[in-house]
């Protein structure tokens, strides 16, 4: 019979079990391609398990409240969605690996034609919210009029059908797909761009679980994000596993050499669990916006994340408009206060989150509010009168020390009891200090 610390099979048969849901999509790769290699195996803390998660937000919903499955590695704007769905639900980590850039596609005409301003009524997109969240990202920056006249959103099932909608049935005019730098070549013969490639401004990936995965397996989700960093890293300095990585990829999934590299090299493929906050507020604005997420009393985006997670970039939190602290209290000599009829400031336009209602976007919820300060006393009321207060030096004015009658009566005592050779009246507590003539 062999303890735990010298039987190496037990312990990796008594670790306890951490089970990490992904897609078999390319846009989960690498974690999903370690987690299928058993790449985990070396943690120590916990026997990680890979559990293959469907396309289908409400099954993957369901997995995490029953325990199938602890934490589950979806794209942002399915992340949203889920938290959203379900209270028990809650947003980890962060996870930013973006293979592909967005392109704005339109027909290709002859060049003898003159460049004239585009008017796009019509725009394709994929499938996933994320081309109609990329679509609201170009209406905030004014492109094209968007601003004041949005285009209408067709969404298409895959680049071919797309292609052919704009080119021969002129169902779209433009359409704005994720494109890797081989598609972008092979299809400049029928279309152009008309826009830079771009990349969203917030992390692809969000972790999610519940809050009881939060409160029991925190430890091997903090150890779960630092080996992942690690095996990249290793990944990344080591030619003979990169080289293993772009075979593995390119046999998989049937992605190029060159667009295999250029996302290795350039892709973060970073786990924290420090969340930015453009990254939880403005899918979820858009998502509103495109009035596939119900309006809230509370658009908060803290109320989703988990206890352990950090924020960053948010907005400094204000007071609940019916507080104390809200109401601005006119000092003395400061000036006339501002009425209370008064009319709320009009919003500022901005490109991003609202920050100019009276929600606290940090607040986490409703909060007690705490009690008037009281009076404590330390001593007896008998004794608290009897203490004095002894003015500065070089100050004796009555203004600012006690009567000089009290002080008086307090010397004609003390000077008694040392008469007597007795000890003061006892009171309940320490005598009252003498105060020295003078």
């Amino acid at each position: 019979m062999k303890c735990l610390n010298c039987d190496n099979s037990a312990l990796e048969t008594y670790r306890p079990r951490f089970r990490v849901g992904t897609t078999t999509t390319f846009a989960d790769e690498p974690v999903s391609g370690a987690l299928k290699q058993k790449l985990y195996k070396n943690l120590e803390s916990c026997a990680v398990d890979w559990v293959i998660c469907p396309d289908d937000g409400s099954a993957i919903m369901a997995m995490l409240n029953v325990g199938i499955i602890d934490m589950v590695m979806a794209r942002i704007e399915d992340a949203v969605m889920l938290t959203r769905w379900s209270k028990s639900l809650r947003v980890c980590g962060m996870f930013d690996c973006s293979p592909h850039l967005w392109r704005l596609l339109v027909p290709r005409k002859g060049r003898a034609q003159p460049i004239k301003p585009l008017k796009i009524k019509t725009l394709g997109v994929p499938e996933h919210l994320a081309g109609s969240m990329m679509t609201c990202l170009l209406q905030d920056w004014d492109l094209f009029g968007w601003l004041d006249d949005p285009p209408e959103i067709v969404v298409m099932r895959s680049l071919v059908e797309g292609l052919r909608e704009m080119n021969t049935r002129s169902s779209v005019q433009a359409l704005l797909w994720e494109c890797s730098d081989s598609e972008s070549s092979t299809i400049q013969n029928v279309c152009t761009e008309v826009m830079e490639p771009f990349l969203a401004p917030w992390k692809s990936h969000a972790f999610v679980c519940t809050r009881e995965t939060v409160f029991a397996k925190s430890s091997a989700i903090r150890q779960f994000f630092d080996f992942t960093n690690n095996l990249v890293q290793d990944m990344r300095a080591n030619e003979v596993d990169r080289v293993k990585l772009e075979a593995y990829i390119m046999n998989t999934y049937g992605v190029s050499r060159a667009d295999v590299r250029r996302w290795i090299e350039e892709s973060p493929m970073h786990c924290t669990a420090d969340v930015d906050y453009i990254t939880v507020s403005r899918p979820l604005q858009y998502l509103r916006r495109l009035q596939v997420i119900p309006t809230e009393k509370d658009p908060s985006p803290t109320l989703r994340l988990a206890s352990c997670v950090r924020l960053l970039g948010a907005p400094v939190a204000r007071p609940p408009p019916n507080s104390g602290r809200a109401a601005a209290r006119a000092l003395p000599g400061a000036g006339p206060s501002a009425p209370s009829s008064a009319k709320k400031a009009p919003p500022r336009p901005d490109a991003g989150c609202d920050f100019t209602n009276d929600i606290c976007e940090t607040d986490e919820g409703p909060r007690s509010t705490l009690s008037s300060s009281q009076e404590v006393r330390l001593m007896p009321s008998s004794v608290a009168k009897g203490v004095l207060v002894l003015p500065a030096r070089g100050d004796c004015s009555g203004a600012c020390g006690p009567p000089a009658a009290q002080v008086s009566a307090v010397a004609e005592r003390t000077a008694s009891s040392r008469q007597a050779g007795a000890q003061a009246p006892a009171l309940e507590g320490p005598s009252p200090r003498p105060v020295p003539a003078g």
